[in-house]
């Protein structure tokens, strides 16, 4: 790999270490809002909640949900750029080099956070694992740690150091103040 696509694309260490920022601070705020929901309501969801199927429901409402709009919004604007990005100084853009719209970034996102969703399925369906002592894992826990591999790999293996959500939506990630070619694949 030649000296202008190591500084121009983001690699794995920032990638992954962006990813982890704001999965922590979007997790921080998410639980500050739960714990204020379940000590005002005295215990609600959770003295309400009984099957595996309403605890995805809640899930997916408290957590996915603002995740997925996190890095959808961020990602589509103008900087292009989570504030986990933003400090490890990465962003998203297009191939052509330009900023994404909000659907590419939808698409990118659905595609990053597949495993994620499919560990929150994994664990509450069809019961709660944490409800179910006799249960000590289940069989699509090796499907999560194939994918997690397959999106690790990618971007280690690639030219251009995308991940198979960055194929799936036609995005590079790249470190900022550097112009990527304007290359189209």
């Amino acid at each position: 790999m030649n000296d202008v696509q190591e500084s121009v694309y983001a690699g794995l260490d920032r990638r992954v270490g962006a990813f982890f920022i704001d999965v922590l601070l979007v997790y921080l705020l998410i639980g500050l809002i739960q714990y204020a929901v379940v000590i005002v309501s005295g215990g609600f969801p959770f003295n309400s909640i009984d099957t595996g199927r309403e605890y995805q429901v809640w899930f997916l409402l408290t957590v996915s949900l603002p995740l997925w709009l996190y890095f959808t919004l961020l990602e589509s604007s103008p900087p292009g750029a989570t504030p986990g990005k933003r400090l490890l100084k990465v962003r998203v853009v297009g191939l052509d080099g330009e900023g994404i719209r909000f659907g590419r970034a939808l698409v990118r996102t659905v595609v990053k956070m597949l495993p994620w969703e499919l560990v929150f399925v994994t664990v509450l369906l069809p019961d709660p694992l944490f409800l179910d002592p006799t249960v000590v894992a289940r069989p699509a826990v090796f499907l999560l740690y194939f994918l997690l591999g397959l999106y690790l790999l990618a971007p280690i293996l690639s030219p251009r150091k995308r991940s198979i959500h960055d194929w799936i939506a036609r995005t590079l990630v790249v470190n900022t103040g550097i112009a990527p070619p304007g290359e189209r694949s």
